[in-house]
């Protein structure tokens, strides 16, 4: 049986440009409503630092409230919310104009320990706090880590970091993936599975180690050539994100911007299951495979599928693959979710057995 976490990057684009009105809070608003209507689960993935940021200004309280106001909405209504951090919003600052993002951190694993630890901590505690006063969720906890961009190495400090704050699963590693953010690199072509969690060595969140530990539960990706990333709906998300990364940036910012474009020409790439990014016709294809995948595994397997508020567009695809899902049963697919797991002792690793 697959159990379909369908999580959410809850941010604006990732240089601080964009509305959060219109990037955030109006399409979250339409996939929440979404869900509800199939009895589907949504994970948001809320970007916290930058919510932090926004209560420093007064034009931007009211903002930061709606904001809060829709996390604590989606919670009432049995959706999950989870923690996502870009570290470059801690020491943001508005100048009137635009965010100034600090890109000296950029990624959490570029910063002592101390500084990970510390940003971890704000950002659960932020959360738990908000959310651990919405009516009869007091039981609620935040269990689960996504990285900003998805940087996970080098991987000991955060994992340290992680499992020293109570975190059960981080979902940021996607197999195949490989990438140069500037001065960072992510490479995911050794990770452990594309499908299956595995508890993470203390060293190198790719690897399998038998412990009791911190579980990587990974987005699900498959492996294609380059014309399967070339989908009509993918390039135009794809150039407004490029024009949005080019208005009005620091040179900072820029570098970071070109520097992600490296990998893109490359013949094999890591192609997730982005609800955002994909037609029906090819979350349906997802869907099949995991369940081919899967099917000796003696336990329920978490299927982690992927999606940025920024990039929500409602043309029917989500919609149709949602009715698609309930047509199925819940013989074969059920909705679930970070939380799910946790409060449910899920411990699947251990009892799975792969094709």
């Amino acid at each position: 049986m697959l159990g379909l976490i369908f999580s959410l990057d809850y941010e604006i684009y990732g240089t601080g440009i964009g509305d959060f009105s219109n990037l955030m809070i109006t399409p979250t608003d339409q996939l929440l409503d979404l869900f509800d209507m199939y009895g589907a689960k949504l994970t948001i993935m809320a970007e916290v630092a930058e919510i932090i940021a926004l209560k420093k200004y007064d034009s931007f309280l009211s903002i930061a409230e709606r904001i809060e106001n829709q996390l604590v909405e989606a919670i009432k209504r049995g959706h999950d919310v989870q923690l996502h951090l870009h570290p470059a919003w801690f020491n943001a600052r508005y100048d009137g104009n635009r965010w100034i993002l600090d890109f000296d951190e950029y990624a959490l694993v570029g910063l002592p320990f101390e500084r990970i630890d510390s940003y971890i901590k704000q950002g659960k505690q932020y959360i738990e706090n908000l959310l651990q006063k919405a009516e009869s969720e007091s039981h609620y906890q935040c269990i689960a880590f996504r990285a900003g961009n998805w940087l996970m190495q080098p991987s000991k400090n955060i994992i340290k970091a992680l499992e020293q704050n109570g975190f059960e699963f981080d979902t940021s590693v996607y197999k195949w993936g490989f990438n140069q953010v500037g001065k960072y690199k992510l490479d995911y072509r050794e990770a452990h599975s594309n499908v299956f969690s595995w508890v993470v060595d203390t060293q190198d969140i790719n690897r399998n180690d038998a412990r009791q530990g911190l579980k990587e539960i990974p987005i699900f990706t498959k492996k294609v050539f380059i014309t399967s990333m070339l989908s009509w709906k993918r390039l135009n998300l794809e150039w407004q994100l490029r024009r949005a990364s080019k208005d009005d940036l620091s040179d900072a910012a820029q570098g970071l911007g070109s520097s992600k474009k490296i990998g893109f020409f490359r013949l094999i790439h890591a192609k997730k299951f982005d609800f955002c990014r994909l037609s029906f016709r090819e979350m349906k294809t997802f869907l099949s495979y995991a369940e081919k995948v899967t099917n000796s595994a003696r336990a329920m397997v978490p299927i982690v599928a992927i999606g940025h508020s920024a990039d929500f567009v409602d043309d029917g695809s989500l919609e149709t693959f949602l009715s698609y899902v309930n047509e199925l049963g819940s013989e074969r697919v059920v909705w679930t979710s970070f939380n799910e797991l946790f409060v449910n002792q899920w411990s699947a690793p251990e009892k799975l057995v792969q094709s």
